[in-house]
């Protein structure tokens, strides 16, 4: 793990009007960033639909409320933990997602699975242990843990350093690679299904400062036609580049599925003599119609 040098004299970061990047006034980029949020964590929405009856889930760090507004489509009951009060007005006012609280305890429910994209690098490392205890502590046994971050020994950064823009203190305060990662997540007693790297990020190269989108970044109906040929093939090659370097646990982000073990007595043999297999003890526990 990774910690950035605190700046001197400097307060703890804030994050209640943090997320302006995450805004937009244009309600049909708004359903097009929820249907988006949709295709990609499809098969985690239908590996917990599968998994378990009547899912309810939470989104620690739920943003703008695209990934929240996209699980509920899917069916899953689905809450949001957000501290930024722009973000929070934004999720209920503009995406139409209201079930959105600025502590996990005001909720009073425990979740089959618990999400977590982009957040773990901007918890303070010195209650970094405490929040993850917390969170953890409201997820049900057998339930998941699933999220990203930025991969500290990515070839970005490898490459470029500093001029990143995941390397961005006080907002984010430490970084994994993968070895760190599954450590760090092992301590809290939870079992590895899948960790892995993956992507190459233009954004360290083409980019005049850290959070000023590139000429690359830009839609390509607002790209100047002698630049789209250009524009083509580098997202291309960017792409190829993240397949290339994935083997290698070179990619731009950290991706995590974890497991919270399943108690001992819970797969014990039951009164009439049969033992109880993880889905039995899973049905047991999470039985139809009984929201968690």
């Amino acid at each position: 793990m990774v910690q950035a040098s605190p700046l001197e004299g400097s307060a703890d970061y804030s994050y209640s009007e943090y997320g302006d990047y995450l805004l937009t006034s244009d309600d049909h980029e708004i359903g097009k960033r929820v249907r988006l949020a949709g295709r990609v964590m499809r098969s985690h929405f239908e590996r917990i639909a599968l998994r378990y009856n009547s899912a309810t889930i939470l989104d620690f760090g739920s943003g703008a409320g695209y990934f929240c507004k996209a699980a509920e489509d899917f069916g899953l009951k689905t809450f949001g933990v957000e501290l930024s009060a722009k973000l929070t007005d934004f999720s209920k006012n503009r995406v139409r997602f209201s079930k959105v609280y600025r502590e996990v305890s005001d909720i009073g429910l425990r979740f089959h699975a618990i999400f977590m994209s982009d957040v773990i690098e901007h918890l303070k490392p010195s209650v970094s242990g405490v929040i993850m205890s917390r969170l953890l502590d409201h997820l049900n046994p057998g339930g998941l843990l699933i999220g990203n971050t930025p991969n500290f020994s990515s070839a970005n950064i490898r490459v470029c350093g500093y001029r990143d823009p995941v390397i961005a203190p006080p907002s984010h305060q430490c970084y994994f690679t993968l070895k760190s990662l599954d450590a760090y997540l092992s301590t809290f007693g939870l079992k590895r299904l899948r960790l892995y790297s993956k992507g190459l990020s233009s954004d360290s190269f083409f980019r005049k400062s850290k959070f000023e989108p590139s000429f690359l970044e830009k839609r390509l109906r607002d790209t100047s036609f002698p630049l789209l040929p250009l524009v083509v093939f580098l997202r291309y090659a960017f792409r190829v580049g993240g397949i290339l370097v994935q083997p290698w646990g070179l990619g731009y982000q950290l991706f995590f599925v974890y497991e919270k073990p399943i108690p001992i007595e819970a797969l014990a043999p039951g009164p009439h003599g049969h033992s109880g297999s993880r889905k039995e003890a899973i049905t047991d526990e999470f039985p139809k119609g009984v929201p968690r």
